[in-house]
């Protein structure tokens, strides 16, 4: 017998920490019987030795007595560590980014298990280090840049039973689960691994998050039992052999198959990503090596190439653009040479504050530095800008903007490029969207990567001078609408499209309606793979190109 944090529990605290937002439908699943291929699997890491209250003053509140349930906070935070350490990492994840970021309404309920599995996926995990210099510098932690979080795949099992289970487990992947256990009987258990017996005793509902890290198959010969790791209270770390039923088509011992699966790191945040455009030179040697190789830069002889103001790499008179999908290196920033902020006469506007100063009305080009408007009143609005050609926005801006609209039947606009980790728009709010629409001189759109990586929405309308899409970078990890969806139409001019790696990934639907003079698109890894949890489609109309 040993003593836990749990003793101090009153029963009524126990009984909310049992409280979990999960609930069992009232009918036990039935799955075909899986064979399993290992008899057993010995634990191959331990988190028992996982501190997550010395250094956090909030967590350490929860030793004391209280129904609180946060056992879903630390076991992300656990299976993300095990599986980056997998590959050979060695990072601590924070916590306080899963409870701020994860939870819906009160972090106390806990989540359900499919929500979590689509958290991992899509919100990732940040490092401690990274959280706490966001917090000394009172930032939110749920805009951390999508560039600097980890994300993970999730990893089903063959079925909710035990087979499935087992098989899971055997592959070697951090297992999370949800189980139904009383946790009255880990008021004198914290333990068991050196223990011959197992822990019983089951509630109606779930009421503890853990990994299931080990097993031992139960046979007529032998009790077996499932190893499973959790805590109870942030500070209390348990460990616990929970008998293996003797069923092969059901859910086990207190539903610990409903509701598992198991991860692997999709994406590891480089050391320093925020500031590169063009991040760790690993081997990419052809779109970056030389500015612009194959651009066409002399077979169009016509005049704008000579006009010093005018450097925008697709403008020559809607026709060389056609010619260069495999040079395509966005966030390269490849409108280098606009004037940093024209000064003309005419009346500024008093809206924009964050980057609008000092810029007149009848401005023809627009520079947002790096770095600039990441405030929750922030906001781009060009309507008054009616002269406007050129727009560029910078690496790091407009972090909590969370819709940006372009619409405008009367703009002059010619060029937008904008740079890397801009529009964040948090954490995947299905109202984000970028929209364009009715800009009729617009020819060339060029998104570095990780911007508008939360947004769902990517629409581009009745922009009928559109040559030139580039959305990420073909040959780097991207992440731009990540889980958005792509709608493209009315686009008759529209020559190239390329899409970085890993940008609309879990993408609902691709929609290419009228662009009848499309000529290339090129998808990065993983672009456009589409969501398995949804019913995809891809729909291409009016393209001769196909």
């Amino acid at each position: 017998m040993e003593y836990t944090l749990l003793s101090d529990f009153s029963e009524d605290d126990l009984t909310g920490l049992m409280d979990v937002e999960q609930k069992h439908s009232g009918i036990e699943p039935y799955h075909e019987a899986i064979e399993a291929r290992k008899e057993a699997v010995e634990p191959a890491f331990t988190t028992m030795n996982r501190d997550f209250c010395s250094e956090d003053a909030e967590l350490r509140e929860y030793a004391k007595p209280n129904n609180c349930s946060l056992s879903w906070v630390t076991m992300i935070v656990n299976a993300g560590e095990r599986a980056l350490a997998m590959i050979g990492g060695n990072e601590k994840l924070s916590a306080a980014f899963v409870k701020q970021c994860y939870a819906r309404e009160d972090a106390c309920n806990g989540l359900d298990m499919a929500a979590i599995a689509e958290d991992l996926k899509k919100i990732g995990l940040v490092s401690e280090t990274e959280a706490n210099r966001v917090l000394e510098e009172r930032g939110d932690l749920c805009y951390i840049p999508q560039s600097k979080r980890f994300t993970f795949k999730v990893l089903k099992a063959e079925g909710p039973n035990r087979g499935g289970l087992m098989n899971l487990i055997g592959e070697g992947n951090p297992v999370l689960t949800l189980l139904s256990i009383d946790l009255n009987r880990l008021r004198f258990v914290k333990d068991m691994r050196e223990e011959n017996v197992t822990l019983s005793g089951t509630v109606f509902h779930p009421s503890l998050y853990g990994l299931v890290t080990g097993y031992v198959k139960t046979t007529e010969e032998v009790d077996g039992y499932w190893v499973v790791e959790g805590t109870p209270s942030p500070c209390e770390s348990v460990n616990v052999k929970v008998p293996m039923r003797d069923n092969e088509t059901n859910t086990n011992f207190g539903g610990i198959a409903a509701y598992a699966f198991a991860i692997q790191p999709t994406h590891v945040p480089t050391e320093s990503p925020t500031f590169q455009p063009t991040p760790t030179p690993t081997p990419t040697p052809t779109p970056t090596p030389t500015p612009t190789p194959t651009p066409t830069p002399t077979p169009t002889p016509t005049p704008t190439i000579a006009s010093p103001t005018t450097v925008t790499p697709s403008v020559p008179t809607t026709r060389t653009p056609t010619l260069f999908p495999t040079t395509i290196s966005p966030s390269i920033t490849p409108t280098h040479q606009p004037t940093t902020r024209p000064t003309q006469s005419p009346s500024t506007p008093n809206v924009n504050g964050c980057w609008s100063a000092g810029i007149p009305l009848n401005a023809t080009e627009i520079v947002i530095p790096d770095n600039s408007c990441n405030e929750e009143e922030d906001g781009l609005n060009l309507r008054e800008y009616t002269n406007l050609k050129r727009l560029r926005v910078g690496n790091n801006c407009f972090a909590k903007s969370e819709s940006v609209d372009f619409s405008s039947s009367d703009s002059l606009l010619e060029s937008i490029t904008i740079g890397m980790n801009s529009f964040m728009g948090g954490n995947s709010n299905p109202d984000n969207v970028l929209r364009i629409n009715g800009h009729n001189s617009l020819i060339e759109l060029r998104i570095g990567r990780y911007s508008f990586s939360n947004y769902s929405l990517c629409y581009i309308e009745s922009a009928g001078a559109l040559e030139v899409l580039e959305i990420g970078n073909v040959n780097e990890d991207s992440f731009n609408f990540q889980y958005g969806s792509l709608k493209l139409t009315y686009l008759y001019n529209l020559k190239s499209v390329a899409i970085g790696n890993k940008s609309f990934m879990y993408s609902k639907y691709a929609f290419f309606m009228s662009v009848n003079d499309l000529e290339s698109i090129q998808l990065g890894e993983n672009a456009l793979q589409f969501d398995n949890d949804y019913d995809q489609s891809l729909l291409i109309m009016d393209c001769y190109f196909f």
